[in-house]
């Protein structure tokens, strides 16, 4: 596990974070996975995430994830690629990923990791509760990018579907950019 996350670590940091910015909590012995080839392809993934390459990512988490069927956050970061690259404006859908997501038992997972898959898959089905599930997901975790993205995603989507939008997707989205400007998703417009 400490070897694994160690080089989970090292690949993040091979040019691809700037200095200062804090690596994210990956913990990926803890994501569930022994299988080597899945391990190198979802390292893979994460750059290709970092660096919003959503189609490269998707690739390899998709292939990850054919290597070890168990690994769920590399079929969460699957579902989450797919929407990001396949669907403009990247709106969240309840696809097969998605459901198989959701069907999954996560309780093995890091909370963090937990409450992510649990509020992409509220999102993908227009739930309500995944804006609750993200401001729990932001308060624990206030440096955690992905929540405040994805917190800023479901206001934006929820929120237009339900004639209820405001500016606190901005707000949100804004805090996902103060605490790392170069994270994903950076191929969104700065005046969203």
């Amino acid at each position: 596990t400490l070897l694994s996350d160690s080089l989970a670590e090292r690949v993040l940091r091979a040019g691809i974070l700037l200095d200062g910015v804090e690596v994210p909590p990956l913990s990926i012995g803890r994501h569930a996975t022994a299988d080597l080839r899945a391990l190198r392809a979802f390292l893979a993934g994460e750059q290709e995430f970092r660096r919003s390459r959503w189609s490269e990512a998707q690739a390899a988490f998709k292939e990850a994830f054919d290597a070890d069927q168990t690994f769920a956050f590399a079929l969460y970061r699957l579902a989450l690629t797919r929407t990001w690259s396949e669907y403009s404006p990247h709106r969240p859908v309840y696809d097969d990923y998605t459901r198989l997501l959701a069907e999954r038992e996560i309780d093995g997972l890091p909370e963090r990791q937990q409450l992510l898959i649990r509020a992409h898959a509220q999102l993908a089905r227009n739930q309500a509760d995944a804006i609750a599930t993200l401001h729990e997901l932001t308060t624990k975790y206030p440096g955690d990018v992905e929540g405040w993205f994805l917190l800023s995603d479901a206001y934006y989507h929820l929120g237009r579907q339900r004639g209820t939008a405001n500016d606190s997707f901005r707000i949100a989205f804004q805090r996902g950019r103060e605490l790392d400007p170069d994270s994903p998703p950076v191929g969104l417009p700065t005046g969203v």
